[in-house]
């Protein structure tokens, strides 16, 4: 059935980018996601870029802002795929990198490093980044403003501000929770998510995901957070706990998309425990152990390889007689003898 999605209350922010479909549906089917026309992902000039599936099966560490990072040995990670949240990346580069709220509010570093993917709203491709060396507005050499758009390695997408978890694994735009006249509450999980999804990850682990913030617990990179900012994060963390999360965790199940926590301590309960050591283990297990692959005879000829052809080497080889050889050998060497 098709069904339009007008009720998406998408942020028209990013609306004003270029749109390279009629009125989106949503009704397809979502099974062969990996083959579906939909455009998530853009280049700054409305350019698709198809990136739906690149990563199929894989597994990814979601990196948040929660102090119990702190303590995690980030050396165990040196071999896995990690995407950070705003600036949750000061403590660990990551491979990708996603935000929601103004580009002002991150570190310039990750603006300006081409090795990290980062995915932004599409709002933001015209907007200023901040020069957080020198505590002031980015600008280039010659004065005129380094915007989002100017940087490297840049994924734009288009969001939505209505939560509807029946449709949030396949409306055509990503959604980070609720505008203020639909109960508020949103955060950069919720695309941070569905990213990974679209991307084709089908098992997630979250690291410094503690959804528990005071004075004395705030992040693992420095920053201050007053009694207001507080208590504004404990609520959207009690949304997601409560709502969010728990609506979501059925149609996660239902689409094969494994999230865990490796935080034994988090308030986030909604999706089970598993030790970040056995995370690795798991995720490392798909590619193997890299430090003991082999690369002697990795150029040899394919058809050898596969067995379609023998090898110089076997064509070499000068074949054994047998007994029953030598039988018939002295048989026609005394049948000559009697002719003779």
């Amino acid at each position: 059935m098709n069904v339009k999605d007008a009720g998406l209350a998408r942020d028209r922010g990013d609306e004003k980018g270029q749109r390279l479909c009629k009125d989106d549906m949503i009704g397809f089917t979502y099974k062969n996601e990996f083959f579906q026309p939909m455009p998530y992902f853009f280049t700054r000039e409305g350019n698709v870029l198809p990136l739906v599936g690149q990563y199929r099966g894989s597994v990814a560490f979601l990196i948040a802002g929660g102090p119990s990072f702190k303590d995690v040995d980030k050396s165990l990670l040196k071999n896995c795929f990690t995407i950070s949240l705003n600036n949750a990346v000061k403590t660990h580069r990551t491979d990708a990198w996603t935000c929601v709220d103004d580009p002002c509010r991150f570190l310039y570093s990750i603006w300006m490093d081409p090795k990290i993917m980062k995915f932004v709203p599409y709002a933001h491709a015209e907007k200023q980044i901040w020069d957080s060396y020198n505590k002031r507005a980015a600008t280039w050499q010659n004065g005129k403003p380094i915007l989002v758009g100017d940087c490297p390695n840049m994924v734009y997408y288009r969001r939505n501000s209505k939560f509807e978890a029946s449709r949030w694994m396949t409306e055509s735009t990503i959604n980070w929770g609720n505008a203020q006249k639909f109960g508020g509450a949103r955060s950069v999980m919720l695309p941070a998510l569905r990213i990974l999804f679209l991307l084709g990850f089908r098992t997630v682990y979250m690291l410094g995901v503690d959804l528990d913030m005071s004075k004395d617990k705030g992040y693992h990179f420095e920053e201050k957070r007053d009694k207001g900012a507080i208590k504004c994060n404990n609520s959207t963390y009690k949304r997601m706990n409560e709502d969010y999360f728990k609506s979501l965790r059925p149609r996660f199940e239902e689409f094969g998309y494994n999230v865990f926590n490796c935080n034994p301590t988090s308030k986030l309960e909604v999706f089970d425990y598993k030790p970040l050591e056995e995370a690795v283990k798991h995720a490392g297990g798909i590619i193997g152990d890299i430090n003991s692959e082999e690369t002697m005879g990795m150029y040899e000829d394919p058809d050898v390889k596969f067995g379609r052809k023998k090898s110089k080497k076997d064509l070499d080889k000068k074949p054994k007689s047998s007994a029953n050889d030598n039988s018939i050998k002295e048989l026609e060497e005394g049948v000559t003898c009697q002719i003779s």
